[in-house]
């Protein structure tokens, strides 16, 4: 995860911050868990990031039309 930090060019506890901020993950006892059941993850093709929980398929869904948008 140190590499993603420096990559970001944040302190790593910030960068964890980050991630928990989300309301994807949580950290317990030094760890990184998903608060998710199904979380899915996209490069989009601006080299950003995104990421959702996908149990009800609206992150696909969301995906699909980013895709057909550009089409």
């Amino acid at each position: 995860m140190k590499p993603l930090a420096e990559d970001a060019g944040l302190p790593f506890n910030i960068f964890i911050e980050k991630l928990v901020e989300t309301g994807l993950v949580y950290v317990k006892k030094g760890q990184i868990r998903f608060l998710t059941d199904q979380c899915m993850f996209a490069i989009l093709r601006d080299d950003r990031f995104a990421a959702g929980e996908n149990k009800n398929g609206n992150f696909s869904n969301w995906i699909k039309n980013y895709l057909n948008d550009d089409d």
